[in-house]
């Protein structure tokens, strides 16, 4: 029997103050793959992601999640958000932090659990932050924070997971520490779709990439997608006139 894909997303639009965004959007992202979506400034790769999430509201179009219907939050799908859009201020340490990623099994009023630290301290000890856990988020570099973020997701245990552009801002030695977490939850048989901005490391970094300006204008692998037509199309003057109107 032939498994449903991990994300099945069909005539997907969305618009921002009646402008579009996305318009149209069909895609099957096939399991255990990490794949990585690209595109200018304003191309909706993160609205994308958040469409997915139900954090921004679609026009049309249906979204299947490992084969269901997406409807709402689902412990199924992890998300890491962008730093930039993380109030780094707030008075929350590290392990406080990731332990947010259990709440969607244990509940906001009740304390974790003996497992749930557990899960915890093994997520911390994945991303190498466990000597940073009782640590404030402010004191952290911005890769560190990076990490404390996808140790939250790690914590769902999720089948899908959604990275917003995970590799900005952070040094060489927590990108390969990143890798290292993605590849093996990509052997484990995870599928991870990353918003990504740096064309120049597409092919080190993923088995599928979506190439997208409202539209999706390729997918598939990075040879295939990455051309120099269809890269004209998407970054071309004409084709980003509008960056305005999204993320």
């Amino acid at each position: 029997m032939t498994l449903a894909p991990a994300l099945r997303i069909e005539h997907l639009s969305v618009a921002y103050d009646d402008r579009p965004v996305l318009e149209n959007v069909n895609l099957e992202l096939g399991r255990g793959k990490l794949i990585g979506i690209v595109g200018p400034n304003g191309a909706g790769k993160s609205t994308l992601l958040k469409a997915i999430l139900g954090l921004t509201p679609k026009l049309l179009g249906s979204i299947e999640l490992l084969g269901e219907p997406l409807r709402g939050a689902d412990l199924r799908l992890g998300y890491v958000p962008q730093r930039e859009s993380v109030d780094w201020d707030f008075p929350v340490t590290v392990a406080e932090v990731v332990a947010m990623g259990t709440y969607g099994r244990v509940g906001w009023f009740r304390r974790p659990s003996a497992a749930e630290r557990t899960r915890v301290q093994r997520a911390l000890d994945q991303v190498g932050l466990s000597e940073y856990a009782s640590r404030q988020i402010s004191q952290l570099s911005g890769g560190q924070q990076q990490r404390t973020f996808l140790a939250r997701a790690l914590v769902q245990d999720a089948e899908v997971y959604l990275l917003d552009e995970p590799f900005a801002g952070i040094d060489a030695t927590t990108e390969e520490a990143l890798i290292e977490v993605l590849l093996d939850l990509r052997a484990q048989g995870r599928t991870l779709v990353a918003v990504h901005h740096d064309l120049g490391t597409v092919a080190k970094f993923f088995d599928e990439v979506v190439l997208l300006h409202r539209h999706v204008l390729a997918f598939g692998p990075p040879d295939e997608v990455l051309t120099p037509t269809l890269l004209e199309v998407a970054y071309s003057s004409k084709s980003t006139s509008r960056s305005a109107w999204g993320a």
